[in-house]
């Protein structure tokens, strides 16, 4: 019987100001196999209440799966050429204003995980701070 890979989740921390519109993204090498796995995100306050969440198994997907290739910078990419070396993934946590609104200057924890119907894993944890924002916009 095939043993499944364990992952050991890394440790990021993340400070994002409040109402910033800018996405998460992270790169996973080809060690991470997300094939046929969705990616879910949640972050926490201090009580475990939940104040962000994001999956790209939802029907309008807040996280995108993508493949990672390595790109020659003295030509024109093509995803499709049979020829690029393969990298892994990229995830992107697509972040809008109003997750972090009203949640100015504290600490949270976060986590990232990828699952299926089988399997639940942590890549990826660590503290979410979001700072006040300093610039008023009307």
């Amino acid at each position: 019987m095939a043993t499944k890979p364990r992952y050991l989740p890394a440790k990021i921390n993340i400070t994002y100001t409040e109402g910033d519109t800018g996405d998460l993204v992270f790169h996973f090498t080809d060690i991470v196999d997300l094939t046929s796995k969705d990616v879910r995100v949640q972050v926490r306050d201090e009580d475990y209440g939940i104040l962000i969440t994001k999956d790209s198994g939802d029907s309008v997907p807040s996280i995108t799966i993508e493949n990672w290739y390595e790109e020659e910078e003295d030509s024109d990419f093509d995803p499709d050429d049979s020829n690029n070396t393969w990298l892994g993934y990229t995830v992107t946590v697509l972040m809008e204003s109003d997750d972090t609104k009203g949640h100015d200057s504290l600490t949270n924890i976060w986590e990232m995980e990828m699952y299926d119907a089988d399997e639940i894993n942590t890549l990826v944890n660590g503290k979410f701070v979001i700072i006040k924002e300093i610039v008023e916009h009307e």
